[in-house]
């Protein structure tokens, strides 16, 4: 990984794939952030003066109503220039809205069709000829691996990139838990997001999560607020780096308060007593 002062670094998933940028702008918002394509434009040329020239969205992201992004984005993009990005985008959530009338609830799609057909709206829609990665958007424990798989096996033969593609197997919770043991900091869902197991699992290993704990809902489901240290935006992520990367005696102390409260709410024993308590209250 490599990078040059005052840009981020440069990052590659696959030795024989392309380079991304390490920091990657997500645009799920940016119908929200910005009034207009061309002032999503002059964000992106911000993007590019620091070396972030990689960008994420999903066919599904859309605001006030789903479907939307990725049209707005690609406009702001024509004006910058397609050859000066990575685009990344997703398949697979379908959601209710005026864009899709044919989906009458939220509910996942991995089928050879659905992706192939999502990849194809998502050229239309960004108004280029290729995308550099196209993600399974979240897992879908009902798909069918074998007809997923043999879509993108045959979607990678057609495009030529057998030699850029690793199969993997999914990383198991022990794999999983390894590299929250490994790390200093844990950052889990930001914005209008609830923390979830990934952000229980970094407590249980004692490491301090940065998330948004959503204090009403925790404090209402389990009596009381996680701690972690709160952020749901861009200054208070940074405020709460700060206040940890150089304090480790903080970042210890979190770490233990957090594997404390994992260890009241979430043991096995506590977890069957929440259960039951949830199903007699729902039984009435």
């Amino acid at each position: 990984m490599t990078a040059s002062p005052g840009t981020v670094a440069r990052a590659k998933m696959h030795k024989a794939g392309p380079e991304f940028s390490a920091v990657v702008w997500g645009s799920m918002r940016s119908e929200e952030q910005f009034r207009s394509p061309t002032e999503l434009a002059e964000f992106l040329r911000f993007l590019l003066d620091r070396g972030v020239t990689t960008l994420d969205t999903a066919n599904t992201y859309g605001y006030p109503d789903p479907y939307t992004v990725e049209e707005f984005l690609g406009r702001a993009v024509k004006e910058v220039g397609r050859d000066r990005f990575e685009i990344v985008t997703k398949c697979g959530i379908q959601r209710v809205s005026p864009h899709r009338p044919v989906n009458r609830i939220r509910h996942f799609d991995f089928s050879e069709q659905e992706i192939r057909r999502s990849i194809d709206r998502s050229l239309e829609k960004l108004g280029v000829d290729y995308v550099d990665v196209v993600l399974l958007h979240r897992p879908d424990y009902l798909m069918d691996p074998d007809e997923t798989a043999g879509a993108l096996e045959a979607l990678i033969a057609e495009e030529g990139l057998a030699d850029q593609v690793t199969w993997s197997d999914e990383m198991s919770l022990i794999e999983v838990q390894d590299q929250f043991a490994r790390s200093d900091i844990v950052i889990e869902q930001l914005s209008n997001s609830i923390i979830g197991l990934a952000g229980s699992d970094a407590m249980a290993t004692g490491r301090p999560v940065i998330g948004n704990a959503q204090s009403d809902w925790f404090e209402a489901t389990f009596g009381e607020i996680p701690p972690i240290c709160q952020a749901n935006s861009p200054e208070q992520v940074c405020e709460q780096l700060q206040r940890l990367v150089f304090n480790p005696e903080e970042r210890e102390r979190i770490g233990i308060v957090g594997r404390r409260y994992v260890e009241r709410h979430f043991d096995p024993v506590q977890a069957a007593r929440n259960c039951l308590q949830f199903f007699e209250q729902g039984l009435g």
